[in-house]
Formats: C-alpha cells, sequence, structure tokens
C-alpha cells in the first residue's frame, strides 16, 4: 500500500491509501487501485477506483514489520493522516512524535 494523490488541482488535494497494481517501467507510471469502494453519486452503486499515475503522485509508506525505517515528524509538521474506517487521507499537523524508534505507526 502507498498514498496517491488522485487529482492534480490544488486546491483541492485528494489523496487516498491505494493498492499498487503495476508499475509502467516506459512511461514510468503506477497503475493504482483504491480498494475501499466509492459511492456513484448519480446510480448509488458501489465501485472500485483505478488511477493512472506518475511517481511523483505516490508517497510509499515504511515497511510495516520495521518501525525503526519510519521516518520521523516533529512536532508542528504537516503530514497525511488516515480519516478512520476509509482510505481517503488528510492534511494534519504532528501534535507530538514518537518516543521511541520501536514504537510502531498505525495504518488502517
Amino acid at each position: 500500500q502507498v498514498a496517491a494523490r488522485v487529482k492534480s488541482d490544488d486546491e483541492k488535494d485528494e489523496w487516498f491509501v491505494v493498492k499498487v497494481i503495476h508499475f509502467d517501467k516506459e512511461t514510468k507510471e503506477f497503475e493504482v487501485l483504491d480498494e475501499e469502494p466509492g459511492d456513484d453519486e448519480e446510480s448509488a452503486q458501489k465501485f472500485e477506483r483505478k488511477y493512472k499515475l506518475p511517481m511523483s503522485y505516490i508517497i510509499p509508506f515504511p515497511k510495516k514489520g520495521d518501525p525503526s525505517s519510519a521516518q520521523d515528524f516533529g512536532q508542528g509538521r504537516q503530514v497525511l493522516a488516515v480519516y478512520p474506517g476509509t482510505t481517503a487521507l488528510y492534511r494534519a499537523t504532528v501534535a507530538s512524535q514518537r518516543k521511541r524508534k520501536s514504537d510502531e505507526y498505525v495504518t488502517y
């Protein structure tokens, strides 16, 4: 799983936790899948969203089994956080950083 910016409009920045399906070495684009079904506002049907995105729109997560590989973010730093129970990300500010490198980070 990675974080992906799915819209390029700076005013309406949309980021999601997605699964990488394929990486095209020629175009250097990722094909990703938002595994949380979205709502089609017109038909009220649930559907999975796929995107083709450039590398600059992707942020890899640290290795889950190795918390020491996760970057430390200081108090006041702007980060992306996950809305609980969704794959949607929002801008947040770090209130306090982890005490030990062995402390795990949380993803949903």
